[in-house]
């Protein structure tokens, strides 16, 4: 959907956009961290403001990986 020069989408739309669900854009919604508006029981946001998401949230740590220890190699 389009309004006027941004392009409107849904909190599922832009996670397939930025390989994100759609929980957790709606919780970064909810924290401010994501510019969008429940509209009855849709989030909705605009392709410029998930790709500024994208741009300055993806990559930043969360949860650290659990470590791997090194298989041993028989002898």
């Amino acid at each position: 959907m389009q309004i006027g020069e941004d392009e409107v989408l849904s909190l599922q739309q832009a996670g397939q956009r930025i390989g994100r669900s759609p929980h957790t854009l709606r919780r970064a919604a909810e924290r401010g961290t994501l510019r969008a508006s429940k509209i009855g029981k849709t989030w909705l946001t605009t392709a410029r403001e998930i790709d500024r998401y994208a741009r300055e949230n993806m990559g930043k740590p969360g949860r650290k990986p659990k470590e791997c220890t090194p298989q041993r190699t028989p002898h």
